[in-house]
């Protein structure tokens, strides 16, 4: 990596501290940083422990959890499709992970938090099979991502539909559809125990198998590789990360398609410090976002969704007229 990337990375990693930081600091009520140290270390700390570490301390790991997974799928996809636009969201991979969610909230509305991630974590895997299918023999990555568009309406109808057509809360139901961190609280921080190891595994793995595969089938063949497997066990991998993602957050947009296009611009295309970049370009895209949404409208806020498709929709529109 050269010196411009190094500090490039740096410069990433200082914001994403930064935005860390500041979604501590805003909200409602905003908290000086003495504050800020009093509700993380001091128990009896009364007001601030209360709302730091009961409340916005789990949901800034909750969004830092949700943009890391997302932008690290958005990056893999891109690699094992070699498409610029693919995105957990955009190939329906979101969607039906959520679809399975959905189905899961209405028949058991009393479902415990962890059946629901198990539910989310199914139909991420699911969603990648039927991607990974749909991709073999089509070599038009726009087709691709139209069938993805396909794929993915049609489980978000189904969606719409499962919650109209029950008792859901709407509260829920509109948090989830337009993607948010709500009600996120210490049963999704701690998914992290679970993601960081996975992760590690994959990195150790696979990085270079991702490697030889972003150079082309024909080349990772001739490095020893087999293409249709790498890419399988890849997607496979980014089916579960994003299924984590969508218990916590619902249908959080674009995340995955901006987070490797700004990771790729600042640090390059290869290997470990482009999908590590995407990693932390997803993470402040959606502390960024989910502090803003929270501090706009204050005391209500928006779904941070929103403001994550204000950013990712004209890349979108841009990358498919470059494509196109």
């Amino acid at each position: 990596m050269t010196a411009k990337m190094s500090r490039n990375m740096f410069a990433v990693l200082l914001l994403t501290g930064v935005a860390f930081v500041s979604s501590l600091v805003f909200g409602t009520t905003v908290f000086d940083l003495s504050e800020i140290f009093r509700g993380l270390f001091i128990p009896d700390s009364g007001f601030e422990r209360a709302v730091i570490w009961e409340m916005r301390f789990p949901r800034s790991l909750s969004a830092a959890l949700v943009g890391a997974s997302l932008g690290l799928a958005g990056a893999i996809l891109q690699i094992t499709t070699r498409n610029p636009l693919a995105d957990p969201a955009i190939l329906g991979i979101s969607a039906l992970s959520g679809l399975v969610l959905a189905i899961v909230t209405v028949m058991i509305p009393s479902a415990h938090a962890y059946l629901r991630v198990v539910a989310c974590v199914t139909g991420g895997v699911c969603g990648s099979l039927l991607i990974l299918q749909v991709s073999s023999g089509m070599n038009s990555p726009l087709r691709i991502t139209m069938v993805g568009f396909a794929i993915g309406a049609f489980a978000s109808a189904c969606i719409v539909g499962l919650i109209t057509g029950s008792r859901v809360v709407l509260e829920f139901a509109l948090g989830f559809l337009a993607g948010g961190l709500y009600g996120a609280s210490w049963n999704d921080a701690v998914l992290w125990v679970l993601w960081l190891p996975v992760v590690v595994v994959v990195f150790l793995l696979l990085l270079r198998r991702l490697n030889n595969l972003s150079l082309g089938d024909d080349i990772a063949q001739n490095l020893g590789e087999k293409p249709a497997r790498t890419r399988a066990y890849a997607i496979i991998f980014c089916g579960f990360i994003t299924g984590i993602a969508v218990s916590i957050s619902g249908l959080v947009s674009f995340v995955g398609l901006a987070s490797p296009h700004i990771a790729g611009n600042l640090v390059g295309r290869n290997g470990f410090t482009f999908l590590f970049g995407s990693m932390l370009s997803g993470m402040f895209i959606v502390l960024g976002a989910d502090t803003f949404a929270r501090v706009i409208i204050s005391p209500s806020e928006l779904p941070a969704g929103i403001l994550t498709a204000i950013i990712g929709a004209p890349i979108l529109v841009y990358l498919v007229r470059k494509e196109v």
